[in-house]
């Protein structure tokens, strides 16, 4: 089994700090892959930078550019064309935009996006160039927790009470503490 390309810790530090044997090793990666496809899930972003990726993006008439992975770190090139050919006489000068790399939006000063699926083209530069510290802090603990639940340990035990008196469960959702720190990056656009 292999690490996605997209993991926000490495196998070795994970196993390091949970001080997990080498013979789980197949078990600790598919437990890092879903919680960092969980964290991509709750915080609506990529966390690891991807240097030039190339996007083609609907054009709806506004004077915004709505990108989908941020944070946008750097554009390279923004084209607009209707006929989605992507000429230079269709690059838009960098003078003519402003960024908001937190919020993965491009604001136009002098024009409006083509109507169209794929009549914008971008190639730009997104995600942290290191995963923040309490992004990867989550991630860990949230490999720890899903190593316990394979384990089949008592841990996220709930005790509730009842008329009938107290009833044990076990909890089988991602920890709050988790889930905040993921749902944290998330930033609501219209």
């Amino acid at each position: 089994m292999e690490l996605i390309s997209t993991a926000l810790v490495s196998v070795e530090e994970t196993e390091e700090i949970l001080q997990i044997p080498t013979s789980l090793r197949n078990r600790t990666i598919w437990c890092i892959n879903a919680m960092s496809a969980t964290a991509y899930r709750l915080a609506g972003r990529i966390f690891c930078e991807r240097v030039n990726e190339e996007m083609y993006l609907e054009g709806y008439a506004g004077r915004s550019v709505i990108v989908p992975e941020f944070p946008l770190t750097e554009v390279s090139a923004l084209y607009l064309d209707h006929t989605r050919e992507f000429g230079l006489d269709t690059l838009v000068p960098p003078e003519s935009y402003e960024i908001d790399k937190d919020a993965g939006l491009i604001y136009l000063l002098d024009r409006l996006t083509p109507i169209g699926r794929r009549t914008i083209k971008l190639v730009a530069t997104i995600g942290y160039t290191e995963v923040p510290a309490d992004v990867k802090q989550a991630t860990i603990e949230g490999v720890s927790w899903l190593l316990d639940r394979f384990n089949d340990h008592a841990i996220g035990v709930a005790s509730i009470s009842s008329a009938e008196g107290i009833n044990t469960a076990y909890e089988r959702y991602l920890p709050p503490s988790i889930k905040d720190v993921f749902r944290g990056y998330r930033v609501e656009r219209v």
